[in-house]
């Protein structure tokens, strides 16, 4: 989603596109994996301003841009149906006609009553992207009526400390009455406006590598509206402002902010944040204030495990916001749909602090021909890498169809090879919830093309996608729950859930049954289980005998002699009863009764029915 221009990075507007179509956040949808466009060279209208507009904000932006570019435009395929004000957008690109390499951008979104929510300054310092410098600064050869010079806000950005962006933002507020553009530019939405009699606004985002270049598109575009017939341009933002508190760069744990003043000066911290397992439930952030000494402070912020939020940073003279999040969730395919997953409090999975928590969604919809199909969550709101190789695992509880799934992490490694190959395991969904552990030493590329076969390091992934695998389906309905990036290294004992086919023993994920994928079942209130690889781990012996069905398990100076459906046993050649007999299951492997063996063989065994986990200790 980067072009690169004389060493700097800056973005393209056909992949932030993509915010006002689909969610809330900005930027960002697996384009490697998506195989349908998300924009297209056709006006769609202005739904839900009527009558029809007399401006089109597809002409206003036809302008001409930096020397020696194309400009490619860009719009929505279909209505605008995000959690966003806006109503309609466009945008350009304006590419190099040599090197095909992006020098400039501009972003349009239009809305009917106030400035757009999302805008460059709010949704543009996430990981990877600092704010260096922001405030308001004139145009050179735009002036009011009465001398006055108008000031846009300008903001210089850097990604990961490259200068990159230089910035301007500012509104046209439509008055066809009167025909008259108003002009104004707004440090946010919260900031109200003096412009009054409008049909609807223009939100303008300008971006390129240079400031020059930049300046001379803000000023083409007012220019523009200079040479519409009978109208005319007017300007209400006048006043230059120097702000005295800016947000530097956030992610969902921290933020910096740069006190600006010579002085100490007290922020206060405000704002609401969603957690991923409620996604549709804005929480009021824990207020807190703060004394900022000149210059950087770093701010820990109380969002442990939430997805995202914003987030308000107030001084007594000026107020900043930012966007913060952790990624989110899309589905991908012509007819998948996403939503909320919802799963019974009885299975739910219980985690921890330091786990990288992803949340869940649902996905359901129709197969279409020759589609790519399934859900995703990506990382950052900016798709940027981001390193996880301090987790070794991805945790999830999954219901289904029975569908087969490509569980497949998304990495920069692999994208820079221009290929899609990503590391990847498969699962398959059972109709009840069942939970999965995927070790990343277990992920594997498919290998289709030996020149893009890059090594596992977890130091640059981008998202994590479950995609429709193996058997052409013409439905699909898969739900994910409790998702979370883990750390299993520091675990004791062997652990278990039932439904699950894989065990941590001492932090290390191992198969419980390998090579079959069996799992713990429970049959008349006990746990069943294939015992061969559990007790080994308990560093104790399994022989089978395979005339008689007997099993004889050993661990130190215990003996266990069970037979295949009786339900006696023999402990030390003590008789004892067992409630379940040994059994063989539909696919031949042996089942027995965990508590009874494991506690015989002087180990106990502790149940978590809030999540179904077994520890052996």
């Amino acid at each position: 989603m980067f072009s690169f221009s004389s060493g700097c990075s800056f973005r393209s507007t056909r992949k932030i596109i993509v915010i006002i179509i689909s969610m809330f956040m900005l930027t960002g949808i697996l384009s490697a994996i998506l195989s349908v466009p998300v924009y297209a060279d056709t006006a769609p209208g202005y739904p839900g301003i009527n009558p029809a507009p007399l401006i089109d904000i597809r002409d206003v932006l036809n302008i001409q841009g930096p020397d020696n570019t194309n400009a490619i435009f860009s719009v929505p395929d279909s209505p605008l149906n995000a959690n966003s004000n806006a109503v309609d957008a466009a945008a350009v690109d304006f590419v190099d006609n040599k090197t095909s390499l992006n020098q400039a951008s501009i972003f349009a979104a239009v809305t009917k009553d106030n400035i757009y929510e999302h805008s460059y300054q709010i949704c543009n310092r996430f990981e990877g992207y600092t704010l260096d410098d922001a405030h308001t600064m004139s145009i050179p050869g735009l002036v009011n009526q009465s001398g006055a010079e108008p000031q846009f806000w300008y903001m210089s950005m850097s990604y990961q400390g490259v200068p990159s962006e230089k910035a301007y933002t500012f509104e046209i507020y439509v008055n066809e009455a009167k025909k008259t553009f108003i002009v104004d530019s707004l440090w946010s939405p919260w900031d109200v406006s003096k412009a009054s009699g409008y049909n609807y606004i223009f939100n303008i985002q300008v971006w390129s590598a240079t400031q020059q270049d930049s300046t001379n598109i803000v000023y083409n575009i007012i220019s523009k509206l200079s040479s519409y017939n009978g109208w005319q341009v007017s300007y209400i933002n006048t006043q230059p402002v120097q702000p005295s508190i800016l947000v530097m760069d956030a992610d969902i744990a921290k933020m910096r902010v740069e006190n600006l003043l010579q002085t100490d000066q007290e922020a206060t911290f405000t704002g609401q944040i969603r957690y991923p397992n409620d996604k549709s439930k804005m929480v009021p952030l824990s207020s807190f204030s703060q004394v900022l000494s000149p210059g950087v402070n770093t701010i820990t912020l109380p969002t442990t495990n939430a997805l995202d939020g914003n987030i308000f940073v107030s001084s007594s003279t000026f107020k900043d916001r930012v966007y913060v999040g952790a990624g989110y969730w899309l589905a991908f395919g012509k007819t998948m749909t996403e939503s909320d997953s919802q799963m019974p409090e009885e299975v739910a999975s219980s985690l921890t602090e330091g786990d990288f928590v992803l949340g869940g969604a649902d996905l359901q919809g129709t197969i279409s021909a020759n589609s790519v199909n399934g859900l995703a969550r990506t990382l950052n709101p900016n798709s940027l890498p981001v390193d996880i190789s301090k987790y070794n695992a991805l945790s999830f509880w999954a219901m289904g169809d029975g569908n087969s799934y490509s569980v497949q992490f998304e990495t920069k490694s692999v994208r820079d090879h221009n290929s899609h190959d990503f590391h990847q395991s498969v699962i398959t969904t059972d109709s009840e919830w069942r939970q999965y552990t995927i070790p990343f030493s277990s992920l594997r590329q498919q290998g289709t093309d030996p020149n893009t076969i890059v090594p596992w390091t977890g130091t640059d992934v981008i998202s994590v996608a479950w995609v429709v695998y193996g058997t052409p389906t013409s439905s699909v309905q898969l739900e994910i729950k409790n998702a979370a990036l883990i750390n299993t290294e520091n675990e004791n004992g062997i652990k278990m859930v039932i439904g699950s086919p894989q065990m941590l023993v001492n932090g290390a994920i191992e198969d419980i049954d390998p090579g079959y994928q069996t799992a713990p079942t429970i049959l008349s209130g006990r746990t069943m289980v294939p015992i061969r690889a559990i007790i080994e781990a308990l560093g104790g012996t399994v022989d089978w005998s395979a005339p008689d069905q007997t099993l004889t398990i050993g661990l130190n100076k215990t003996s266990v002699l069970l037979k295949i459906g009786q339900k006696g046993a023999s402990i030390n050649g003590v008789e004892q009863i067992l409630g379940n007999p040994p059994f063989l299951s539909s696919t031949g492997r042996t089942m027995l009764p965990l508590r009874f063996i494991i506690e015989n063989l002087g180990r106990s065994v502790v149940w978590d029915d809030y999540s179904k986990t077994i520890t052996i200790q």
